[in-house]
């Protein structure tokens, strides 16, 4: 479970510009699904940025 933890980042980050992705060839007119995307990759920026360093401190 802990290694899961340590790449919680680097998956939101792709699930945010999956997201982007289906919005940009779907021509999706929602603001919600680009603020989801929004969201989960500025989530998954700090959570890399926590996660490394968190493993610098070890």
């Amino acid at each position: 479970m802990k290694q899961i933890l340590d790449y919680v980042g680097i998956i939101l980050i792709v699930v945010g510009v999956v997201l982007f992705a289906v919005d940009y060839f779907f021509k999706c007119n929602s603001n919600l699904l680009l603020l989801s995307a929004l969201g989960c990759v500025l989530l998954g920026v700090v959570g890399q940025i926590w996660s490394m360093k968190r493993a610098g401190e070890q």
